[in-house]
């Protein structure tokens, strides 16, 4: 009921969703999962988990600071100068990306945190645009975006630019291990909303466009791909009149792509481990609603929140990432 939460806060949090021990279950079946919370720093009850490597380290941002969670502990990654930032993606060499700030209210910088250092990738761009980045893979290749759309590619101190679809912007998500970057890129299409975005791949320069599940779909991008080059994404459109946004998660293998079986008409598909398990984030039906975390295994979708032990009080809102073991970043509110 509108109003009803005025005098309630709600509070973000980071967590580890791990397998819980194995029992026998049919195939298809989800298994059922353990829930860490992350914690935050200080008092500040709001953060974020985007990105889990292999070894279980857990990235993202905590009372508006980067962090890096490994072996129960949380770690501030510090800033270029000012509070806020944070970490959105690392490798297994504990190499980590996200952004930072200068001073507080300057623009974001996308930014590298290695070896207890912090680098500037985008030293160059005017003092008004921003930065970020978004994915790092194995051999240290990262992508980014500046702006409304610049996407680029960094590798080696050089920033390489994405190029478009013939729309002037681009948006880059995520980057494989073999350099293969994927996210969503504008057309030269107009719909009564504006310009479509498309998914995309990207390799040595050239940019594929993976197109959209329908030809009714006015709207397209690709959030993660894994080491087979299996990549996760969304596909939809917003009606114009009553901005209801109707999307669908789609997996693209083959040349192909197809829609996943969620059980929602608004849902985004986040990320892709090499077994085929997918995570991401619908709404539940009825309209404007809460969006809930999933995760797709053995062709079947479960709604996270009905896997993890009752009683937690934690709603899980967003799963953001999933590692090879099973493992799942996401975001809860109480």
């Amino acid at each position: 009921m509108s109003g009803s939460r005025s005098s309630t806060a709600v509070v973000a949090f980071s967590l580890l969703i791990l397998s819980a021990p194995a029992v026998e279950k049919a195939r298809g079946a989800a298994p059922s999962y353990n829930v860490i919370d992350l914690g935050t720093f200080g008092t500040i009850q709001s953060a974020q988990a985007f990105e889990v490597n292999e070894a279980g380290h857990v990235v993202g941002y905590a009372a508006s600071r980067p962090f890096l969670w490994q072996g129960g502990a949380k770690i501030d990654l510090g800033t270029l100068g000012s509070f806020g930032g944070a970490a959105t993606a690392l490798n297994e060499a504990g190499q980590i990306v996200g952004y930072s700030r200068f001073a507080v209210g300057s623009p974001t910088r996308a930014v590298l945190w290695r070896n207890g250092s912090i680098t500037n990738l985008t030293p160059d761009i005017p003092s008004t645009d921003g930065s970020t980045a978004a994915a790092i893979n194995e051999s240290g290749q990262i992508v980014g975006n500046i702006g409304n759309g610049g996407a680029f590619l960094w590798q080696n101190n050089v920033r390489t630019p994405l190029g478009h679809l013939g729309g002037g912007a681009t948006f880059a998500s995520d980057i494989s291990d073999d350099g293969v970057v994927v996210g969503s890129s504008y057309t030269a299409d107009v719909t009564p909303l504006g310009i479509m975005q498309h998914p995309f791949s990207w390799r040595n320069g050239v940019m594929t466009d993976l197109g959209l599940l329908d030809p009714s779909d006015q709207d397209g991008g690709a959030a993660g791909i894994n080491g087979l080059g299996q990549i996760v994404g969304s596909s939809g459109s917003t009606d114009p009149d009553t901005y209801v946004s109707t999307y669908r998660a789609f997996l693209y293998a083959n040349n192909t792509m197809t829609a996943l079986p969620v059980p929602s008409t608004e849902a985004y598909a986040g990320d892709i481990n090499d077994a085929g398990a997918v995570v991401g984030s619908m709404r539940a039906p009825g309209g404007v609603s809460n969006f809930h975390g999933w995760v797709y295994v053995d062709g079947v979708v479960s709604n996270l929140n009905h896997l993890i032990p009752q009683g937690t009080g934690l709603h899980i809102a967003y799963a953001n990432a999933i590692n090879n073991a099973g493992q799942i970043a996401a975001t809860a509110f109480d």
